[in-house]
């Protein structure tokens, strides 16, 4: 009583070897802390299949973040600047929505208030 090979069927189990099916959800509940020269931002992950995340400034992608990441300081920024950041999930299927526009205002430095100390006790 031998087994016949010929008869033998195989099947194979969807294993989502492809990669994800569909885009990431996109990153909420921003959070952000301003210095005089950096920011950080920080957010919610809501993706479960993200290769990673996206920061723009204005229009210019500035860093590449890898998957479950939940923080990014920028630094070198300059004191009482605007600034405008969005962040994106992403994968091989596409982006997600970006997030809301995250506006900033990076605080004085108040390197000005030596010298008018200076000039005016002295």
């Amino acid at each position: 009583m031998g087994m016949n090979l010929k008869e033998l069927t195989i099947y194979r189990l969807n294993n989502n070897s492809n990669g994800p099916t569909t885009i990431p959800n996109a990153p909420s509940n921003i959070q952000k802390i301003a210095t005089s020269n950096s920011v950080t931002l920080s957010w919610q992950d809501n993706a479960n299949n993200e290769l990673g995340f996206k920061i723009y400034q204005g229009n210019t992608l500035i860093a590449t973040l890898p998957e479950n990441t939940t923080e990014y300081t920028l630094s070198s920024l300059t004191a009482n600047t605007s600034y405008e950041f969005s962040i994106i999930a992403y994968n091989n299927k596409g982006d997600s929505s970006s997030s809301p526009v995250i506006s900033i205002v990076t605080k004085d430095n108040y390197a000005w208030l030596i010298p008018v100390y200076h000039l005016i006790l002295n």
